[in-house]
């Protein structure tokens, strides 16, 4: 194992560790969809976005759920949709989480981000700009199905780069289908010329409007991802993909720091009508849906939450089937992505589908295993 994989061991902690720490299950993480609202027509889209749902949370609601998160001790606070920009509450719900100290980001198309918009993001104190983009020039148009949203995009980064002090981050995150997969290298030179300060690969998810023949298979988005790496080494475009950290790629730069890390059980979730969940996927199914913050206070969801689901946490890797079991980062990780790989299986006890995926590919990094025989 190389030092900077035995470094990021040593420093992150298992979720049993931090439990025991602070003798309480902490709220780290909080994806909201501020609204379904959304004038873009994805065909991946991953929460079906397009019309607002009919009983969205009111300004006030909006509020208070803020004002519990920042109770419940939130650490940050990730706002997408639907298309965030279109809510009324956007900015002042930005304010009111990053005067109570939250790190405030959200996930926007960027065709709705005006100069006077982000001005007020920035003044409100938005840490993170997270832009959407699948491809350069009319392909991202066809994929997200607006005519002239990639011009209105790319100059929504280059109106943030100005504005944004250097300490906030500015993000492109491109979904990577079998559409825009040789489309990629130019695209990220592109929004580096315009001033982006980050570009994260996210792995097609099969949910909502997503269709698996648009999934690019593992082998080659590991392989993308190294090459980005290689390619902007150096530069001042950070660049990182969505990955498990056993899979994350070459070891350039700081990149298990930036790998996908699974904060399960200290992530919440919330939909535009109040609904929770443990996890953003888990808003999609019913059957996991915890309560509505309309009915009952988020720290009543989340502790009785906790308390049912702790116990069911995979805490063991002789639990799991799969590749799991023999990982060097399962510590750290815990499984990867426990409601994706529930998801896509059927299966509680699962190993994470990307991990799982790359090892039936013989992708799998060797210095990430540490028992074959324990298959």
């Amino acid at each position: 194992m190389d030092a900077e994989r035995a470094s990021c061991i040593q420093v992150l902690s298992a979720w049993e560790e931090i439990i025991a720490l602070l003798g309480e299950t902490p709220l780290v993480s909080c994806n909201w969809r501020l609204t379904r609202a959304c004038s873009a027509r994805c065909g991946y889209c991953y929460s079906s976005s397009a019309q607002p749902l009919p009983n969205e949370l009111d300004e006030g609601e909006c509020l208070r759920v803020v004002d519990e998160l920042a109770a419940l001790g939130l650490v940050r606070l990730f706002i997408s949709g639907g298309e965030p920009t279109l809510s009324k509450h956007l900015c002042r719900v930005v304010d009111r989480a990053a005067s109570a100290g939250i790190k405030v980001g959200i996930s926007t198309h960027g065709g709705h981000l005006s100069d006077r918009l982000i001005k007020s993001l920035r003044d409100a104190g938005l840490r993170q700009l997270q832009v959407s983009l699948d491809a350069d020039g009319e392909l991202h148009d066809e994929i997200r199905g607006v005519p002239g949203l990639w011009a209105r995009a790319l100059n929504s980064i280059s109106l943030a780069a100005k504005e944004f002090p250097l300490d906030r981050d500015l993000i492109v995150a491109t979904v990577v289908s079998r559409r825009n997969e040789g489309r990629i290298l130019s695209l990220a030179e592109m929004v580096l010329a315009a001033g982006a300060r980050s570009f994260v690969l996210v792995p097609l998810t099969v949910t909502g409007r997503a269709s698996q023949d648009l999934q690019v298979p593992i082998e080659r988005l590991i392989a993308l991802s190294q090459m980005l790496e290689r390619h902007f080494f150096g530069q001042s475009l950070r660049v990182s993909s969505l990955l498990p950290p056993a899979i994350a790629t070459s070891g350039l730069g700081d990149r298990l720091s930036k790998a996908y890390l699974r904060p399960f059980p200290f992530e919440f979730a919330i939909d535009a009508d109040g609904n929770c969940a443990l996890a953003d996927l888990d808003l999609n199914n019913c059957g996991h849906l915890l309560g509505n913050v309309r009915s009952r206070s988020l720290k009543e969801i989340y502790a009785a939450a906790v308390e049912s689901e702790l116990p069911f946490l995979l805490t063991d890797r002789n639990q799991v089937d799969g590749v799991c079991r023999v990982c060097a980062f399962w510590d750290v990780c815990g499984g990867g992505n426990r409601p994706l790989s529930r998801l896509q299986t059927g299966r509680k006890d699962a190993s994470d589908v990307l991990c799982q995926g790359a090892f039936d590919a013989g992708v799998f990094p060797r210095d990430s295993i540490v028992g074959v025989g324990m298959l």
